[in-house]
């Protein structure tokens, strides 16, 4: 096998295809999950050492938190619900004992999570959900569409 010498920024990967010859054509799906997974914290490592004005500006998403941010917002925004209610409906498994004496005290983690959730979901609302979707995804799709 030829040598080859790897620039900083650069990763290569190897694919034995024997794995696709022996197990079918269902280990090509696992081994390009397995390469996304090695690309993607390749990437994170790579960014984080960057300087930060060259590092990713990308939002970092939290799938899992993605539909309580804009839960949260349309709560708050158009709603005009109280924080105090939000947090009863968002983090209702940490409050549920209201006579408990560290209650006051979840209420007050809960209001803190809040306000920086709520902060997220302005972000994403403002314009950030369109960094969800790759431009080159929509620049090809759009090639399909008749004209």
């Amino acid at each position: 096998m030829a040598q080859m010498e790897l620039q900083r920024g650069q990763v290569a990967l190897i694919f034995d295809l024997n794995h696709c010859l022996r197990s079918g054509k269902a280990a090509k799906s696992s081994m390009l999950a397995h390469a996304k997974q090695i690309l993607d914290r390749e990437l994170e490592i790579y960014d984080s050492q960057l300087p930060a004005e060259l590092q990713s500006s990308s939002p970092k998403v939290h799938r899992a938190k993605l539909f309580v941010w804009l839960r949260l917002y349309d709560a708050i925004e158009y709603a005009k619900a109280e924080r105090g209610e939000v947090a009863k409906v968002l983090y209702k498994s940490r409050l549920v004992d209201e006579g408990s004496e560290d209650f006051q005290h979840r209420m007050d983690e809960a209001g803190k999570r809040i306000s920086a959730d709520l902060i997220r979901a302005r972000e994403m609302v403002d314009g950030g959900y369109l960094e969800l979707v790759p431009l080159d995804s929509l620049q090809e799709r759009s090639s399909r569409l008749p004209r």
